[in-house]
C-alpha cells in the first residue's frame, strides 16, 4: 500500500508543492503513485516539486523509473524538482540502476541541509 500527501507553500514564483510518498513504491502502486502525482502537479502549475521519499518502505526499479520521469518532465516545463535523501531500501534501487548516490543524476536537486522539515 502506498499514501502520497501533499501541500502547496508559498506562491508565484516561489511555490513549492511538498509531496510526501509512503508506504510501497513498486509495480503495485507505481500506477496509483503516477496518477496521484500528476493530479497534485496539475493543481500546482509552475510550483516546484519537494519530494520526501524517507516513508517509503518498499521500491523497484518501477518506482525509481517514476521518480526519474516526474524529475525529467518538469524539467522540460521549466519546474525545479527537489528531493530529500531517499531511504536505504530506494537509494539502493536508485545504485542498482546506476544512479548512484549522486542525486543529480535522477533528475532532483538535493535538499539543503537543515531545510528538511
Amino acid at each position: 500500500m502506498l499514501s502520497l500527501e501533499h501541500h502547496l507553500v508559498g506562491d508565484g514564483a516561489a511555490a513549492e508543492l511538498r509531496l510526501r510518498l509512503d508506504g510501497a513504491l513498486n509495480i503495485a502502486t507505481v500506477a496509483q503513485a503516477r496518477g496521484e502525482l500528476l493530479q497534485a502537479l496539475a493543481a500546482a502549475p509552475g510550483a516546484a516539486l519537494r519530494l520526501d521519499t524517507r516513508g517509503v518502505t518498499e521500491a523497484d526499479s518501477a518506482g525509481a523509473q517514476l521518480l526519474v520521469a516526474t524529475a525529467a518532465q518538469l524539467a522540460r516545463d521549466g519546474r525545479r524538482a527537489l528531493l530529500l535523501p531517499p531511504p536505504a531500501v530506494l537509494a539502493r534501487v536508485l545504485r542498482t540502476l546506476g544512479l548512484g548516490d549522486d542525486q543529480g543524476s535522477t533528475g532532483y536537486a538535493p535538499v539543503p541541509a537543515g531545510a528538511d522539515a
